[in-house]
């Protein structure tokens, strides 16, 4: 497919731009450094997540604007009609509740967060993971890990694409997995909105995936598909 045609399932406008609303983390300070850091701090996880998008951004000739969760929110609570935006993690965004509410997002998956951290898609088929936060880097390396990519397309609303996995190394793998397959997700959505539920096998690897799921609104059934992606 061409830049065009990306340009189309990015929904972008004129000019193009496409804006990145990560999770935003309070500031902190290093132990025996001597000095603290009192702004906001993105995880790296999400900035590696948001170059892949950045890179898919400019194949299409668009710009690329970093927006806080503040402002997604007062856009979408105010039906303003703005550039497509692409919202990164699930929990750890505070935009997220506000899309979930704007958007036909929980017709395609839901997602809860307790003990463990679940996606459930439309079929009913759940994935989930021990809380992540809670996991030390051997321990989560060794669980299988599960992420989302989604377009919504609802009218009224500007187009939302969610970006998110459980765990952070699954969110990175996600925004790879969008700058990589964007073909077949605008091939199998035929413009309509859509979820890939991805899973992560361990050890844990932003760079091997597979889809498990694939879900739009046409039809009245999930779709499903296998495929193993080994490292670039």
């Amino acid at each position: 497919m061409t830049a065009m045609d990306l340009s189309s399932f990015l929904r972008l406008g004129t000019p193009p731009a496409l804006k990145l609303c990560l999770p935003r983390f309070a500031g902190t300070a290093r132990e025996g450094a001597g000095f603290s850091y009192p702004g906001f701090l993105h995880a790296d996880r999400d900035v590696r997540s948001a170059q892949e998008v950045e890179r898919l951004a400019c194949t299409a000739g668009a710009d690329t604007q970093l927006i806080s969760p503040d402002e997604a929110i007062s856009a979408l609570n105010q039906h303003k009609r703005f550039q497509p935006l692409v919202i990164f993690g699930s929990r750890s965004n505070d935009a997220f509740p506000t899309v979930v509410s704007k958007s036909r997002l929980s017709e395609l998956v839901t997602f809860s967060f307790s003990d463990e951290w679940t996606i459930t898609t439309r079929g009913g088929v759940s994935y989930s993971l021990k809380d992540p936060s809670r996991l030390d880097r051997v321990a989560y390396t060794a669980a299988t890990d599960y992420g989302v990519v989604a377009g919504l397309v609802d009218e009224g609303y500007p187009t939302v694409f969610i970006v998110a996995g459980l765990g952070g190394r699954a969110t990175e793998g996600c925004g790879r997995f969008l700058r990589e397959s964007w073909t077949e997700l605008a091939r199998r959505s035929e413009g309509k909105s859509f979820a890939a539920l991805l899973r992560f096998d361990p050890p844990v690897d932003p760079n091997d995936s597979e889809m498990v799921e694939f879900i739009h609104l046409k039809g009245a059934k999930a779709a499903v598909s296998r495929r193993r992606r080994g490292p670039l």
